[in-house]
């Protein structure tokens, strides 16, 4: 092996180990996911009944409803990796899942003496797909895209063999997966129309490919039969495709089923997107005397998806990666670049990698893309109302619990079989307009829903949800009486119970803030202030503001908070004055400082 193919070798290695290690930064994440709890529970369920569920067992709302279990396999999978290895197993799980999406996609177009095409594909389709490595059923959906996206790769090479005939037996894993099926299928009927395409363009089909992709496509659908659910689970992705886009039930509750470029969108998650589709379409043009029409299409119709739903990026990534890469390959080919140019271009790459690995790793990066989670195995900190839980579990409250749509799976795994719960994050069971209902913080419809259940427990998770209005209406009903608080969840239960009423004078009302970050005690303190304007203590909350106003940058980023909580405490002069000093400071939200103004006087 000479200088050159040593280095080229060596270049490959760094790139892979990079590539991997950024996935493990990217997917050994501690679980944050609220479907998590619920597709757990149906796996034990599942085991312990010995059949697929056709209806619900878990709500005491709609308790019988058709419930059109697609994710049967995924869940048993869960209860199989959580009871050999606890959730800190599943994380691992994930970490391979994603090991195994980079594989198969990698290895398309791979060449160790131009790694760093690779590299650059494959770390954007990372770092724009890792927003949805969680444990659901997409991730394993994931996985079974790039390997039909290989098999058809792998089928094109001459004496290679008919891989595609593999995609068979992947779609019929999949049917029994997710409801996501139905984009391989999809896949496939590109590629097919591609071949054909081509064919008319060069006035010479390859028919035996063809005829083998139209015999892997009648086949694949035929898959979509092979269900517990028959012909409803072959159907089933149309009813899926009808509640992920920005004007269905969950739009304004779900960020990730707002369109890209909405208001949730973060400008970092949307410049690596717009870097992977425009190097993709870069090499589209520039190797357009070669282009293969299944290449255009592909990238055609995952665009799409991608502009329809946040959820659908990592998708569009997985998918277009490899035409990425295999085009700009094609093209260098015709113009090979400088031996020194294409070092530059590896160690710049190598670089990148390593500082978005690093970034990664410390959990910086997937801040700057639009989410956050902790690293580790199990379970992610204050994201669960695991105090309100521990608080149920102790004093065995009578009567069914209200609460969000989100605490509904964790509630129900650890409840169920004692207590049944509202709702869970199961779309499909409650019907758009049930789900409308039942996802309420207003104090209307929370009287209209406890008119028709009369419930025993309310629950509310303030922290990541607004119940501010629906606190203040709870605790100064007499019918109600707060029992339970923590930095993430109030309890409250009818007045006429057993149980102790919490006083928020009283100076243990909150637990001490011990072992947070300080960004993450800021948003704690954030909470508890919103908490005590609700229970009606301005006094109480402008004090917790202005003790902890020089620690922490974020309270001084909002100074419109500090003069409401000035005003709502009777301080108006002060109010004035701080609304002035604001506004000199710089622009803060003016209308808003405006209003709060026209209050003070």
């Amino acid at each position: 092996m000479d200088g050159a193919a040593r280095t080229d070798a060596r270049t490959a290695w760094i790139v892979s180990a990079l590539l991997a290690a950024l996935a493990g930064a990217f997917s050994l994440t501690r679980i944050q996911s609220y479907d998590y709890w619920w597709q757990l529970r149906t796996g034990r369920w599942i085991v312990e009944n010995g059949a697929v569920p056709f209806e619900d067992v878990y709500t005491y709302t709609v308790p019988g409803a058709a419930y059109l279990d697609i994710h049967w396999l995924h869940q048993l999978g869960l209860h199989a990796v959580h009871s050999l290895a606890g959730h800190g197993g599943i994380v691992v799980a994930k970490f391979v899942l994603v090991l195994l999406v980079l594989g198969l996609a990698g290895s398309i177009g791979w060449r160790r003496e131009r790694a760093a095409v690779s590299g650059v594909a494959l770390g954007l389709m990372l770092a724009l797909a890792s927003e949805r490595f969680l444990p659901r059923p997409e991730l394993p959906s994931f996985v079974l895209l790039a390997a039909i996206a290989w098999l058809l790769e792998r089928d094109r090479r001459p004496g290679a063999g008919p891989y595609a005939w593999g995609v068979v037996a992947v779609q019929l894993v999949w049917t029994n997966l997710h409801g996501l099926f139905a984009v391989g299928i999809a896949f496939v009927g590109l590629h097919l129309a591609g071949e054909i395409l081509d064919g008319f363009v060069a006035r010479h089909f390859d028919r035996a490919r063809c005829r083998r992709l139209f015999g892997v496509l009648l086949a694949s659908l035929a898959m979509a039969f092979v269900n517990p659910n028959g012909v409803d689970g072959a159907l089933y992705p149309l009813l899926q495709f009808g509640m992920i886009g920005p004007d269905t039930a969950g739009a304004g509750w779900v960020v990730e089923l707002e369109r890209f470029f909405g208001p949730t969108a973060h400008p970092l998650q949307q410049a690596v997107a717009v870097a992977l589709c425009g190097l993709t379409l870069a090499a589209l043009v520039a190797n357009r005397r070669r282009l293969e029409a299944r290449d255009a299409l592909v990238f055609g119709a995952f665009l799409f998806l991608a502009l329809s739903a946040r959820r659908n990026l990592a998708l569009f990534a997985i998918a277009v990666a490899p035409i990425l890469v295999r085009n700009a390959h094609a093209w260098l080919d015709t113009r090979p670049p400088a031996r020194g140019l294409s070092r530059v271009a590896a160690g710049l790459t190598v670089t990148l990698l390593l500082v978005g690995t690093i970034d990664a790793a410390r959990g910086e990066l997937s801040r700057r893309l639009g989410w956050a989670r902790s690293h580790g195995l199990g379970i992610a900190e204050r994201t669960y109302p695991e105090g309100a839980l521990a608080w149920i579990e102790r004093e065995r409250p009578e009567g069914p619990i209200f609460h969000h749509m989100s605490d509904g799976g964790y509630l129900l795994f650890h409840l169920f079989p004692e207590y049944r719960v509202m709702m869970d994050g199961r779309l499909e069971v409650y019907g758009h307009e049930t789900f409308q209902r039942f996802n309420t913080a207003e104090p209307a419809g929370f009287a209209r829903l406890n008119e028709q259940y009369g419930f025993g427990v309310v629950l509310l998770a303030f922290r990541n949800n607004f119940y501010d209005a629906l606190v203040t209406k709870l605790y100064t009903s007499p019918q109600w009486k707060l029992v339970f608080v923590d930095d993430m969840s109030v309890v409250f239960v009818p007045s006429d119970t057993r149980h102790g009423r919490l006083d928020p004078k009283d100076p243990d009302f909150f637990p001490p803030l011990e072992g947070q970050r300080p960004d993450e005690a800021a948003l704690t303190l954030h909470s508890r202030i919103r908490l005590l304007m609700a229970l009606q203590r301005p006094g109480d909350a402008l004090a917790l503001w202005e003790a902890n106003a020089d620690s922490h940058p974020s309270f001084a980023e909002q100074p419109w908070v500090h003069v409401g909580l000035l005003i709502r405490a009777g301080r108006l002069d002060e109010a004035r004055g701080r609304h002035l000093d604001a506004v000199s400071a710089g622009p803060h939200e003016p209308k808003r400082l405006q209003a709060l103004a026209l209050l003070a006087r």
